[in-house]
């Protein structure tokens, strides 16, 4: 049952990774071009976010935007592929009749291992990333626009 429930958590951090992705081209979008203030006060810490996502993104199988299928590169992609091995750990060890073998045992031992690292580096990303991030863009006066009211129906 650990698979399971290790597969649960690799579920909810991608889904954390794509909403961290989505805000995140929120906030380029709302940067001015580079050459122009801010620089580097506010890039630096977006750049810096960019990366480790796109690391993450790799880690947990999530598509970066612009890009098709869960992080691309073959075979080396899919054996950094966190959540693809917790699933192909599954289908073998609950798929046999007998107890796991030894190198299913060691497979899932290692995929625990990554799967660990790999969520304590979303939470890394949610608790202090995106906080320096976003203190850095308003230090940089790069703030949300603010929306004009819709005028109401007449």
């Amino acid at each position: 049952m650990a698979l399971h429930r290790w597969q649960r958590s690799a579920n909810e951090a991608a889904e954390a990774v794509v909403v961290l992705n989505d805000a995140v081209r929120t906030l380029e979008r709302l940067m001015p071009p580079r050459g122009t203030t801010p620089e580097p006060s506010a890039r630096n810490p977006l750049d810096d976010v960019r990366s480790r996502l796109a690391d993450l993104s790799g880690r947990l199988g999530v598509p970066m935007p612009g890009q098709a299928g869960g992080g691309g590169g073959g075979s080396a992609a899919a054996r950094r592929n966190v959540r693809g091995r917790i699933t192909a750990a599954k289908t073998a060890i609950i798929g046999s009749m007998s107890a796991p073998t030894a190198d299913q045992t060691a497979e899932a031992r290692d995929v625990h291992a990554e799967l660990a690292k790999a969520v304590d580096e979303v939470n890394g990303l949610i608790t202090t990333g995106m906080p320096a991030l976003m203190r850095a863009l308003a230090g940089g006066n790069v703030l949300l626009p603010a929306l004009k009211p819709i005028p109401p129906i007449s």
